[in-house]
C-alpha cells in the first residue's frame, strides 16, 4: 500500500462529485481504491479521477491512465431545471441587494444564445430561458450546494415555457420542449467536467389541470424515462419535482397533479422525490410563488436531493 497526500475530485460513473483528502491510495491494476479516515469508498475508475494538487512525481507513481487538471472555473455538477412558469421564476423578482440573490463564483448558467457558461446572474440572460430579473429555484438549490461543498461548481441549464401541457415534454405527443432541453444539455456538457447531468429539477403540471392524476402520473414517468435514457443521463439520475401551489393556491383542479407528483415519494424508485411546497406563500395572482417562496423552493428541492443522497450512499457528496 502506498501512502500519499493528494487532494482530488472524484466522480462516481460521472454522476456526482466528491472532494476527499486521500490518505490511503491502494494501486490496483486499472483501479484505485480510496479510503478517507473512517470511511471506505467504492472503487473508482482511474479515468474518472481528477487530480489538481499533485506533482509529476506522484502522478508517475500512481501510473494513472488519464490525469485531468481540475479547475473550479468549469462546472462539475450539472442541473437541468425544466417546466412551466414557476420553473422560469415567474411571480418572483430578484433583488440585487439581497444576499440570497447575489452571484456566486461557483454557480454558472448556460446561456442558450452564446452557448456558453457564464457566472449565473438572476438579473440577465445567463440562466437559459429564465427571463431576466425573474427568480430561479435552481439558483437557490445551487447556493445550498456550494455552501456545503467547497469544491462544487454548479452549472444550471433552464429550459421551459409557461402554460404548457406535459405533452410538450412527451415524445410520442409533441415533445418539442423535451427536445430543446436535450439539445442544450448536450451542448452544455461538452463544456463541463461531468459528462452527465447530476440532477433534474421539474416544476410543471398546472397546464394539465383538465387531466386526472392517473393520466399525469403515467406521462410524468414517461418523461423521467426519456431523460434517463438520454446520452447525458444515467438510468438512476435523480429527478426532483415539487407541489404546484402553496398556501393560497386556488387552482384546485391542478391539485390532482400534485397528488401524482407526491407519488414520487411513495414509489419504489429511490431516486425520485417531490418537495412539499404547501406552506409557501403565493404571489398576488395565486398561481405563481412569491420571491421569497422561490428562494425557499430551491432549499426544499435541495433537501429532497439530500434525502436521495442519504438513501443511496454512492450519491453522498
Amino acid at each position: 500500500e502506498n501512502i500519499y497526500n493528494i487532494i482530488c475530485i472524484l466522480t462516481n460513473k460521472d454522476k456526482l462529485f466528491s472532494s476527499y483528502k486521500v490518505i490511503n491510495c491502494d494501486i490496483l491494476s486499472d483501479k484505485i481504491k480510496l479510503s478517507n479516515l473512517d470511511t471506505v469508498f467504492e472503487e473508482y475508475d482511474t479515468i474518472l479521477l481528477y487530480v489538481y494538487a499533485t506533482n509529476k512525481m506522484i502522478s508517475s507513481k500512481l501510473k494513472l491512465k488519464h490525469i485531468y487538471s481540475y479547475s473550479l472555473d468549469i462546472p462539475n455538477f450539472l442541473l437541468l431545471l425544466t417546466g412551466q412558469s414557476n420553473a422560469l421564476g415567474w411571480g418572483g423578482i430578484s433583488d440585487p441587494y439581497n444576499d440570497n440573490d447575489k452571484q456566486h463564483e461557483r454557480i454558472s448558467g448556460w446561456n442558450i444564445t452564446s452557448q456558453s457558461w457564464e457566472i449565473a446572474n438572476l438579473e440577465n440572460t445567463s440562466l437559459g430561458m429564465k427571463p431576466p430579473h425573474n427568480q430561479c429555484l435552481a439558483f437557490h438549490f445551487a447556493k445550498c450546494l456550494v455552501k456545503l461543498h467547497k469544491n462544487a461548481h454548479v452549472g444550471i441549464i433552464v429550459i421551459g415555457e409557461g402554460g404548457q401541457s406535459i405533452n410538450r415534454w412527451t415524445e410520442h405527443f409533441q415533445g418539442d420542449i423535451f427536445n430543446q432541453s436535450v439539445h442544450h444539455c448536450s451542448l452544455a456538457i461538452t463544456k463541463s467536467i461531468s459528462k452527465n447531468l447530476s440532477c433534474i429539477l421539474w416544476h410543471q403540471g398546472e397546464g394539465d389541470e383538465d387531466k386526472n392524476n392517473t393520466y399525469y402520473e403515467k406521462y410524468l414517468r414517461e418523461v423521467i424515462a426519456q431523460y434517463r435514457n438520454s446520452d447525458f443521463c444515467k438510468l438512476d439520475t435523480p429527478f426532483i419535482c415539487g407541489d404546484l401551489g402553496g398556501k393560497s393556491f386556488y387552482w384546485w383542479d391542478a391539485n390532482r397533479q400534485t397528488k401524482a407528483l407526491r407519488e414520487m415519494n411513495a414509489d419504489a424508485d429511490r431516486n425520485t422525490r417531490c418537495a412539499n411546497l404547501s406552506d409557501l406563500e403565493m404571489n398576488e395572482d395565486n398561481i405563481h410563488f412569491s420571491s421569497d417562496s422561490h428562494r425557499k423552493m430551491g432549499k426544499l428541492y435541495f433537501n429532497e436531493f439530500r434525502t436521495i443522497s442519504n438513501n443511496q450512499r454512492k450519491y453522498c457528496l
